[in-house]
């Protein structure tokens, strides 16, 4: 073990602890400006969906496809940050437990730096962001599927055979 003197200890400690905050805050805005992208996206889709261009039942399928795997791969991205997000807020709370910021009467009569509440590993904003990126995702299949304009499901099979006899 190394002998270090308490006050390089405490300054150590603060140290690491300041990394741990940074890291936590790049975590929280990488998660947050990626859910941001993805949901700019989704708008973009829904313009298209929107749009007064009839999209076919095989364009449907296809969007729904493409809409679900980019679900996939959000909700991937996102969890694997989450998890990162939660392995460092664990090493937060070690060394704030260590600087006695949870401790009644540490620093402050009758009271704690930090509430009790703080001291949990869950306290997390990831649960809103896969909110905001799921509801997208529903919205956007159901949209697909029931927008009035788009309501040309009847005439989908025989849209080639039409087009291409209606053009010579």
């Amino acid at each position: 073990m190394i002998k270090i003197k308490e006050e390089e200890k405490v300054k150590i400690i603060q140290d690491l602890l300041n990394q741990r905050y940074q890291a936590e805050h790049m975590m929280r805005e990488r998660s947050q400006d990626f859910t941001k992208w993805i949901l700019g996206f989704g708008i973009g889709l829904l313009w298209i969906i929107l749009s007064n261009n009839p999209i076919f039942l095989i364009q449907k399928i296809i969007l729904s496809i493409f809409i679900f795997i980019l679900l996939l791969l959000t909700c991937y991205y996102l969890v694997e940050i989450n998890k990162g997000f939660k392995n460092n807020r664990g090493i937060i709370i070690k060394l704030e437990e260590l600087l006695g910021f949870y401790k009644v009467n540490y620093y402050l009569e009758n009271d704690s730096i930090f509430p009790e509440k703080y001291h949990r590993k869950t306290f997390s904003h990831f649960k809103s962001l896969f909110i905001f990126i799921i509801v997208t995702a529903i919205t956007l299949i159901l949209l697909i599927f029931t927008n009035p304009i788009n309501q040309n499901d009847k005439n989908d099979d025989q849209f080639n055979i039409n087009q291409i006899n209606n053009s010579k």
